[in-house]
């Protein structure tokens, strides 16, 4: 068994996992977002109705369209 280590064996090693840990930060700091400590835990997203809504300038156009 030989006592003597390639160091350039090691460096490759030591750079790979170095380029790894990397990697890793970069992807997971782009998907996961930082959490806001200004936000109100109660607010909640009104969902948007789709579909028709009958708003005021549409009853205008009818009442206009009737006479």
């Amino acid at each position: 068994m030989s006592t003597s280590v390639n160091s350039s064996r090691r460096k490759f090693v030591v750079s790979l996992g170095l380029g790894g840990a990397a990697t890793v930060a970069a992807v997971t700091s782009s998907i996961v977002p930082f959490a806001s400590s200004n936000k109100n835990p109660t607010d909640q997203v009104v969902p948007v109705a789709k579909g028709y809504r009958l708003t005021a300038h549409i009853q205008d156009y009818y009442r206009s369209a009737m006479l």
